[in-house]
Protein backbone atom coordinates (compact mmCIF):
# COMPACT_ATOMS: atom_id res chain seq x y z
CA UNK A 1 0.00 0.00 0.00
CA UNK A 2 3.00 2.25 0.54
CA UNK A 3 4.62 1.20 -2.73
CA UNK A 4 1.93 2.85 -4.83
CA UNK A 5 1.78 6.44 -3.49
CA UNK A 6 5.58 6.61 -3.18
CA UNK A 7 6.54 6.01 -6.85
CA UNK A 8 3.35 7.69 -7.99
CA UNK A 9 4.54 10.97 -6.49
CA UNK A 10 8.25 10.50 -7.18
CA UNK A 11 9.63 9.62 -10.63
CA UNK A 12 6.90 9.95 -13.28
CA UNK A 13 3.44 10.82 -11.95
CA UNK A 14 1.49 10.06 -15.11
CA UNK A 15 1.47 6.62 -16.71
CA UNK A 16 3.82 4.41 -14.67
CA UNK A 17 2.12 5.05 -11.31
CA UNK A 18 -1.34 4.77 -12.88
CA UNK A 19 -0.46 1.39 -14.41
CA UNK A 20 1.00 0.16 -11.13
CA UNK A 21 -2.01 1.36 -9.17
CA UNK A 22 -4.45 -0.15 -11.66
CA UNK A 23 -2.53 -3.43 -11.59
CA UNK A 24 -2.50 -3.49 -7.79
CA UNK A 25 -6.17 -2.53 -7.50
CA UNK A 26 -7.27 -4.75 -10.39
CA UNK A 27 -4.88 -7.64 -9.74
CA UNK A 28 -5.35 -7.73 -5.99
Amino acid sequence: MAAAPVPSRGPTPGIRPKRKVAALLGGR
